[in-house]
């Protein structure tokens, strides 16, 4: 329940702030623009008219298309509850082995638009460039450049119909989120890299950052993926060696940047949540697929057109570099890769259901509005890059579901899993949750009234009817499962108030702790 507080009051904080305007002399100080001209739609644009319409989205990438056939192919996703057609563009059909495959999104957020823009230059980049035309003898990619396409038109975070598609990545209430789920799933990246933007101009007077005004001082934040069921190999590749590149790539342009970390006031003080570990954002979401993933973000919210070249600029910076760590690191990304599918598909590892962020201090910079000036001040910081685990089970062999949950085993196969239907009856001996702590949210959340519990087990002998669903451990995205049937885990079936239950209820799904399925 205070986790989705916090969310709230960071949600109604961003929206406060993103009518703020930054000043000409920070500008020009910090984050003057670049001194070449950037070939995208926005950029070419004059100042005073805003943001590319749909319709100069859609030109710009037709008449790339246009211009290498034989290198990029578009496609239609779907469509929004507005009508509008999703674009997405192939460079390669992700069928050669000797190749990697790459996952580029932008735009998932609608008022967040210069990692699109970013993914637009580097179209740019790989059709027009030597340099570009070699990353594509080792890689091929999907790019979805942007995400939310109603959302984008409308410079809103969320979608037409009021969903943060980030944040709906399980539970799927809006209709574009499958859709894109979907495309992510068939086309079974091992690299995935997602593009946001952050709020730059906090609050005034925050408590414990600044007496005056403050602003947001890094032009990018990086948040890969602290979430424990993700295979180690994995985040420790995305943190140590992707990011570490990117960052090195902005330092040798004169960018700055950080770790992504988001405010909030803890007992008088300003605590700096580092990373995350919550499986409803992409940098968790993507790398349980056990795809090698990061979230990036650009400092940009609320700006509108104010430094968009630099914005942009640093965007395309990190997606590039992104490419060519993969390009050139291509043996080891494939091998960590399988790695992971290998540990999942043979239940290695314990499941996470709950874990705590570490608490420490790091130095962080941050400008002081009012001496247009940069400080660096100590902050307690909510590490989850630092995760401890509170709540950990074995892995079963697998998780057996009754007939009624048909919305349950529908989305989980949206999510890539397999899961069967028995055509007989079956007695099993399984492990059952029975409900020992209900606490349902009194504030309205995505929809939902989101549900925290805690559940005990118990060995019993089931009779499950024909029509029960069974669902498998021993396959790649079974990290998906666990976090969504175990009854504890954030972002899960019941968290997520898909699965109905109450105080002392049994839940209508199982654990078959060992043997074999009839």
């Amino acid at each position: 329940m205070k986790k989705y507080l916090q969310t709230a009051l960071f949600l109604l904080l961003s929206i406060t702030l993103s009518a703020q305007k930054q000043s000409d002399k920070m500008t020009l100080k910090f984050f003057p623009e670049p001194s070449f001209s950037i070939q995208t739609p926005t950029n070419q644009k004059p100042f005073e008219q805003g943001l590319c319409t749909y319709e100069e989205l859609m030109s710009f990438l037709q008449s790339r298309v246009k211009s290498h056939p034989d290198l990029l192919r578009m496609e239609s996703l779907g469509k929004t509850p507005t009508g509008k057609e999703i674009p997405i563009l192939y460079f390669g059909d992700g069928t050669n082995p000797k190749k990697l495959k790459v996952w580029l999104q932008g735009g998932i957020h609608g008022n967040e638009p210069a990692g699109a823009e970013g993914l637009l230059m580097l179209i740019n980049h790989l059709l027009d460039t030597p340099e570009g035309a070699i990353l594509l003898t080792k890689l091929d990619i999907a790019l979805l450049p942007v995400a939310n396409v109603d959302g984008y038109m409308a410079q809103k975070r969320t979608s037409a119909t009021g969903f943060d598609l980030n944040r709906d990545q399980t539970k799927f209430a809006d209709p574009v989120s499958p859709i894109i789920k979907g495309a992510f799933i068939r086309w079974n990246p091992e690299v995935s890299f997602d593009f946001h933007e952050y709020t730059p101009l906090e609050k005034k007077g925050t408590k414990g950052i600044l007496e005056g005004n403050s602003a947001g001082y890094y032009d990018v934040l990086f948040l890969p993926s602290g979430n424990l069921n993700v295979p180690e190999g994995l985040r420790k590749m995305s943190a140590d060696l992707f990011e570490v590149n990117a960052e090195k790539a902005l330092e040798e342009k004169g960018y700055s940047h950080n770790f992504y970390f988001t405010p909030s006031e803890k007992s008088g003080d300003v605590v700096l949540a580092k990373g995350g570990n919550n499986p409803r954002s992409s940098s968790s979401n993507y790398a349980l697929s056990n795809s090698i993933s990061l979230l990036i973000e650009i400092r940009g919210i609320g700006l509108g057109r104010t430094s968009y070249a630099r914005r942009t600029y640093c965007s395309f910076l990190v997606a590039k570099s992104m490419l060519e760590t993969a390009s050139a690191n291509f043996r080891e990304v494939k091998k960590v890769v399988k790695k992971a599918i290998k540990e999942t598909v043979s239940r290695k590892n314990e499941i996470v259901v709950t874990a705590d962020e570490t608490m420490t201090k790091y130095p962080v910079k941050f400008i002081d509005v009012n001496k247009n000036e940069v400080v660096t001040l100590d902050m307690k910081v909510s590490d989850a890059l630092l995760p401890i685990a509170t709540l950990k089970r074995e892995r079963p062999v697998a998780y057996i579901l009754t007939p009624d949950c048909k919305k349950e085993a529908e989305k989980m196969e949206i999510l890539g899993i397999r899961v069967t239907k028995t055509k007989n009856p079956m007695i099993l001996s399984v492990d059952r949750y029975v409900i020992s702590s209900y606490d349902e949210a009194k504030i309205e959340w995505e929809g939902i009234y989101p549900v925290n519990v805690q559940s005990k087990l118990s060995a019993a002998r089931i009779t499950f009817p024909a029509g029960s669903f069974v669902v498998k451990l021993d396959q790649k995205n079974a990290n998906y499962a666990v976090i969504l049937l175990e009854p504890e885990s954030e972002n899960g079936f019941v968290n997520m108030a898909i699965t109905k239950t109450a105080l002392g209820k049994e839940l209508p799904f199982y654990r078959l702790e060992k043997g074999k399925i009839p």
